[in-house]
């Protein structure tokens, strides 16, 4: 009975430690989540002047991707984190909008037309 109670006690306090350390890893308040960076670290990986705009950020970010293409996952990777971090906290981005795959393409109507012609003609 004694070794029951103590085996829900450590299970108890073992959810409690977890519980504790994801709170402290979530990126509000500058801090870093488990794949975020923080916002010091990512004014270093992606330099932005105080006087850049959201659209010119985003365009150092794509040039810097765009080079690291096919050599460097890892920077790749930090340099998402960076946009992630810098758009939501400096530009005011949403998440959705901060966290947009940089390799997919937006589609403009024409490609969506032409691809649907092209299924079409292969039916």
């Amino acid at each position: 009975q004694a070794w029951s109670k103590a085996l829900q006690n450590a299970k108890a306090s073992g959810v409690h430690a977890e519980h504790h350390v994801k709170k402290k890893t979530t990126t509000s308040g500058g801090g870093f989540g488990t794949n975020g960076v923080s916002l010091d670290e990512a004014k270093k990986i992606l330099p932005i002047s105080t006087d850049d705009t959201k659209e010119q950020m985003l365009a150092k970010f794509d040039r810097a991707f765009a080079k690291n293409d096919d050599v460097s996952f890892y920077l790749q990777s930090k340099l998402f984190r960076a946009k992630e971090t810098l758009g939501k906290e400096v530009f005011g981005m949403t998440e959705e909008e901060a966290s947009a795959d940089p390799r997919k393409k937006k589609r403009t109507k024409e490609e969506d037309q032409e691809e649907d012609q092209e299924g079409h003609q292969k039916s």
